[in-house]
C-alpha cells in the first residue's frame, strides 16, 4: 500500500475511535485538515558540531610554536569528547511501556508531539524542538507555551491529527501519552516512524509485574526516567526529580495542619468532586497528605463524582483545590470562581477562612503528566501552605 493510502486510511480509523470513544477534552480551536503540501520543508540545520578553525598566526619562537602545539591539541581533546558524548547517546532504548515493550531510537533529531504533557516535559528538560519537529495541540493553550508551538510544525489537534502532516515531516520519532495513546495501534500500522507511547500508568493501575497500585510520584519519576535516557537528559531529569521530592516534603510537613480538602472540577455550572485514590486528583491526598473531607467519593469518575452545593455545604471542607476545566479546555462557560460563589459555599470553613484555591487549570488538567504540571501543582500547594 502506498504511503498516502496508508495515511487517508489510518486517518479514517483515528476518526472513528475518537468518535466512538467521546472524549469530551477535545481541543475546538485546531484545525486538522491541512494539506501535505502545505507542510514547510524542513530546512537543514546547522550543525552544532561546525567549529570555529584555529587562526592564529604561529610565530617564529619555539614559545610560540609550543602554544600553538596545545592549543591544537586542546581542540582535538574537545572534539574526542564531543564524539565520546554523542556515542554516549546513540543506537536505541528499549523499555517497557503503556502500550508494551518498545525499542525507539535514542537522540532522536526530528520529533512529531501528540501529547501537550510530554511537549511541556521535553522543554522543561531542554530537549531541543523547532520547526523541523512537529506538535498536536489541546486545549486553550498559554500565551508561553503557544509560543513553543508557533514555532514547530502543527499536527492538528490530539483528537484530530493531521495525518498529511506528519507524513511530509518525516519524524524520526512519534510521541505519544495519555490522551493520544489510544491512537497507538493506528501509528504503528501507518510506518512513518518508530512510535513512543509515555502515558504514565495511572495511580491506581498496577504497573507490568507489579500486583498493587503504583504512586503516582514514582510512575512520573519512571516515565521521565525513560525520557532522560530517549534524549540523553538524564541530568535534567535528576535535577527535577530531586527538587520536586523536596517540595513535596515541604507541602506534606504542613498539609496535616489544614485540616480536611476537597478537590474539585468545574464543567459550567457542573461540579464534580475527586477523593482519595481517584485517578489525576488523588495524589493531593496520598501523595501530598492532605486530610480528605469525604472517603466515599468514587475513583474511576475521569471528571469527578457530581456534588451539589448543598453536598459542599455539609461536607464542609477546611481548604478546597478547584480547578476550571472549561478554561482549560477553551469552552465557554461561567468561571468556577464565580460558580461557587453562592452562600452555601460560602458558608464552608474553606470560604470562611479564606482557603479556596483556583489552581492553574491547564496545569492541573491539560498537561497533568507532564513537568509542567506535576511540578506546577506541587508548587501551587507549596505556595497555598505556605500562606
Amino acid at each position: 500500500m502506498s504511503s498516502r493510502l496508508r495515511v487517508v486510511a489510518a486517518l479514517l480509523a483515528m476518526t472513528l475511535i475518537a468518535a466512538a470513544c467521546g472524549d469530551d477534552d477535545t481541543d475546538t480551536g485546531a484545525s486538522a485538515s491541512a494539506s501535505s503540501s502545505d507542510s514547510a520543508s524542513a530546512s537543514d540545520s546547522a550543525s552544532a558540531s561546525d567549529s570555529a578553525s584555529a587562526s592564529d598566526s604561529a610565530s617564529a619562537s619555539d614559545s610560540a610554536s609550543a602554544m600553538a602545539d596545545s592549543d591544537s591539541a586542546s581542540v582535538s581533546d574537545s572534539a574526542s569528547a564531543s564524539e565520546m558524548a554523542a556515542d554516549e547517546c546513540s543506537g536505541s532504548y528499549t523499555f517497557d511501556s503503556y502500550s508494551g515493550e518498545l525499542e525507539v531510537p535514542r537522540n532522536p533529531e526530528t520529533i512529531a508531539v501528540y501529547d501537550m504533557g510530554m511537549l511541556s516535559s521535553l522543554v522543561a528538560l531542554g530537549v531541543p524542538l523547532g520547526e523541523d519537529d512537529g506538535v498536536a495541540t489541546l486545549g486553550a493553550v498559554p500565551d508561553d507555551v503557544q509560543a513553543v508551538v508557533d514555532g514547530m510544525t502543527s499536527l492538528g489537534s490530539v483528537f484530530e491529527p493531521d495525518l498529511e502532516a506528519l507524513n511530509a515531516l518525516e519524524p524520526d520519532l512519534i510521541v505519544l501519552a495519555s490522551r493520544s495513546s489510544r491512537f497507538f495501534p493506528d501509528f504503528v500500522e501507518l510506518d512513518i516512524a518508530p512510535v513512543i507511547d509515555l502515558t504514565s500508568f495511572d495511580d491506581w493501575l498496577p504497573a507490568p509485574g507489579e500486583e498493587a497500585p503504583v504512586n503516582f510520584i514514582d510512575e512520573f519519576e519512571r516515565t521521565h526516567r525513560h525520557i532522560g535516557e530517549i534524549f540523553c537528559v538524564q541530568d535534567a531529569v535528576d535535577e527535577m526529580m530531586n527538587d520536586l521530592r523536596d517540595t513535596i516534603a515541604t507541602v506534606n510537613a504542613a498539609a496535616p495542619d489544614f485540616g480536611n480538602a476537597l478537590v474539585l472540577v468545574t464543567t459550567g455550572s457542573e461540579v464534580g468532586a475527586f477523593g482519595p485514590g481517584a485517578f489525576r486528583f488523588g495524589q493531593i491526598y496520598d501523595i501530598y497528605g492532605f486530610g480528605s473531607a469525604d472517603d466515599s467519593l468514587a475513583e474511576d469518575e475521569t471528571h469527578g463524582e457530581p456534588v451539589s452545593y448543598e453536598y459542599l455545604a455539609e461536607t464542609a471542607p477546611d481548604i478546597m483545590f478547584v480547578v476550571d476545566r472549561a478554561a482549560a479546555t477553551g469552552q465557554d462557560g461561567e468561571a468556577a470562581a464565580a460558580i461557587l460563589d453562592n452562600a452555601l459555599v460560602n458558608s464552608t470553613p474553606a470560604a470562611e477562612n479564606g482557603n479556596i484555591f483556583y489552581v492553574d487549570p491547564w496545569n492541573w488538567y491539560i498537561v497533568f503528566n507532564g513537568v509542567d504540571g506535576v511540578v506546577g501543582v506541587a508548587e501551587e500547594l507549596a505556595a497555598a501552605v505556605a500562606g
